[in-house]
């Protein structure tokens, strides 16, 4: 969202950013044309009358909002705002439809008439737009849109690889990057590499910081990996660790479109994912960009790294990295967001 902000303030709108809290390592790269309002709220759900006061007074001709529960409250606040203005949602989770939880259901009870009434709805994947109809009940299929995340992509070819200073010299790194939640399955990644005994040089990185640190580290001294696992925290700058890599996994549970396959494959890493049908399936075009592997099956996962580092498969062509990029995805929401 910051990008996008900050592509379509270049572009000469004016654009304003809200956030219930501006806090965050990403605050600082905010472009100084974009204005933000912070809600100062310390949750998004009690955000909804001072959101209206803004729409009421601002009277912005769109209005963008993204995740679930900011959708609904995005929604609402503009209802009870009075004010007539373009409302496009971003859903970038797959619903999950056999969920227990009674807080995940509120949500989707309160959101439904928000999305039945959206002028768009922004789907990041396939996947999602194909499940979305159904979670929320939709009437109008047509208001769904697929527009994939505009990535920033790095010219890997063109940049020198900078070294990496926590690495030791001589070893290969495979790289995961992501929050350190169950989401992203990083305990299968862990038992994964503990079978690449053959490869004694590898070493494993995951960049992130999350509550399953804890968990994560008990497993790793469990499996005897100290030497072998690491665990540097968040890194804003992923790129030079993606230059340096070996070898890049995604190992999540589930994912809506996720940028940084995109941005590995840019910096020339050969990936492994698990299939997610309608997202990593059809982003690695069925396995001909990148191992597939089936997410629970820890031997494959294995077995898909070891072959990656033995025999690369093709790089994608200058015009699949063209669908991620800033100037044809902005060019998109531009097109669902101030229509001619």
């Amino acid at each position: 969202m910051v990008t996008l902000a900050n592509q379509i303030a270049k572009r000469g709108y004016r654009c304003h950013l809200i956030v219930a809290n501006a806090v965050g390592p990403y605050l600082s790269e905010v472009d100084p044309s974009v204005v933000v309002i912070d809600l100062k709220s310390p949750r998004t759900f009690l955000c909804v009358r001072k959101l209206r006061r803004y729409l009421a007074c601002e009277k912005p001709v769109a209005l963008l909002s993204t995740m679930t529960h900011a959708n609904a409250v995005a929604g609402w606040a503009l209802r009870l705002s009075r004010h007539r203005c373009r409302l496009v949602l971003r859903e970038a989770n797959m619903p999950d439809l056999n969920t227990d939880s009674l807080h995940e259901r509120i949500i989707r009870w309160v959101a439904n008439p928000i999305y039945r009434r959206a002028d768009r709805i922004v789907c990041v994947s396939q996947g999602i737009r194909d499940a979305l109809g159904s979670a929320m009940m939709l009437r109008n299929e047509d208001a769904l849109v697929v527009i994939e995340n505009p990535v920033i992509i790095p010219h890997g070819d063109a940049q020198p690889v900078a070294p990496v200073a926590t690495l030791p010299v001589g070893v290969e790194a495979c790289l995961a990057v992501g929050r350190l939640v169950p989401e992203k399955g990083f305990d299968m990644l862990v038992d994964a590499f503990s079978r690449l005994v053959d490869r004694p040089q590898l070493h494993l990185v995951i960049l992130g910081e999350g509550p399953q640190r804890e968990a994560l580290t008990k497993q790793i001294c469990k499996l005897g990996l100290q030497s072998r696992v690491m665990l540097p925290g968040f890194d804003p700058d992923p790129f030079t660790w993606m230059r340096a890599a070996s070898i890049f996994v995604l190992s999540s549970r589930s994912e809506g479109s996720p940028n940084t396959l995109i941005q590995a494959l840019a910096c020339g890493a050969p990936v492994v994912s698990t299939r997610l049908p309608g997202s990593t399936d059809i982003l690695l075009e069925h396995g001909k960009y990148g191992r597939l592997v089936e997410f629970g099956d820890v031997a494959a996962l294995a077995d898909a790294i070891r072959a990656s580092l033995d025999s690369p498969l093709p790089k994608p062509s200058a015009s699949w990295f063209g669908r991620y990029g800033l100037t044809c995805v902005v060019d998109h929401y531009l097109d669902v967001l101030v229509p001619e």
